[in-house]
C-alpha cells in the first residue's frame, strides 16, 4: 500500500530544492513590486512640469523619439545627455500605449517588475556559485523585498532594474568564465 503524501512535507521539500527555490523568489519579487505598485498608484504620475516625473529625461527623449523621430531632450537640437538604450525602450512603450499615459506606465512598471524577477534568479546563480545555496536563498529573498529596489522597480521610470540585472549578468558570466579557463 502506498501511503498518502503529506502535502506540507511535500511542500517544505519542493521549496528546499534550489530551481524551484529560485523560481518562487522571482514571482515573489514581482509580486511584491506589482502589489506594491497598485497599492500605491504608483503609476499615475503628476501632469505637473510636463510629466516630469514619468521618466524624468529617459521619458522626454522617449517622447520626442515618438513625435518628431528626434533623439533630443528639449527638441530643438538633435543631442541628448541621456544614455539611449532606455529612452528606446521606453519610446517602444510609447509607441504602443501613448506618450504619458497610464497604461504606459503600467507597462512599464510591469516590466521594470520583470527585471528584477530576472535579477533575482541572477543573483540566485551568482550567490550560490560563490557562497552555497543557503546564502542564495537568503540572498534572493533579500532583495524580493529589499526596499530601494521596490521603490526604484515602482515609483520610478529610470534604466535602474534593467542596469542591475546586466551587472549581475557581467558578474555570472566572468565568475562562471573565471571558473572554468580554457
Amino acid at each position: 500500500m502506498s501511503r498518502a503524501v503529506d502535502p506540507l512535507k511535500w511542500l517544505i521539500e519542493s521549496w528546499l530544492h534550489n530551481k524551484t527555490f529560485a523560481i518562487w523568489a522571482a514571482i515573489l519579487t514581482v509580486s511584491v513590486r506589482l502589489g506594491t505598485s497598485f497599492a500605491f498608484r504608483t503609476y499615475q504620475f503628476d501632469t505637473a512640469k510636463d510629466h516630469w516625473a514619468f521618466g524624468y529625461e529617459w521619458g522626454r527623449v522617449a517622447k520626442w523619439l515618438v513625435e518628431s523621430n528626434t533623439y533630443t531632450l528639449g527638441g530643438s537640437s538633435a543631442a541628448s545627455i541621456v544614455e539611449p538604450v532606455y529612452a528606446f525602450i521606453i519610446a517602444a512603450f510609447f509607441y504602443v500605449f501613448g506618450p504619458f499615459t497610464t497604461s504606459a506606465a503600467l507597462s512599464l512598471i510591469v516590466f521594470q517588475s520583470l527585471l528584477c524577477g530576472l535579477n533575482t534568479w541572477v543573483l540566485f546563480l551568482l550567490t550560490e556559485r560563490i557562497h552555497g545555496p543557503l546564502a542564495a536563498r537568503v540572498c534572493s529573498l533579500l532583495f524580493a523585498l529589499y526596499p530601494a529596489s521596490i521603490f526604484f522597480a515602482v515609483a520610478r521610470i529610470t534604466p535602474t532594474s534593467l542596469t542591475a540585472l546586466l551587472l549581475c549578468l557581467i558578474l555570472l558570466l566572468a565568475l562562471i568564465l573565471f571558473e572554468y579557463p580554457g
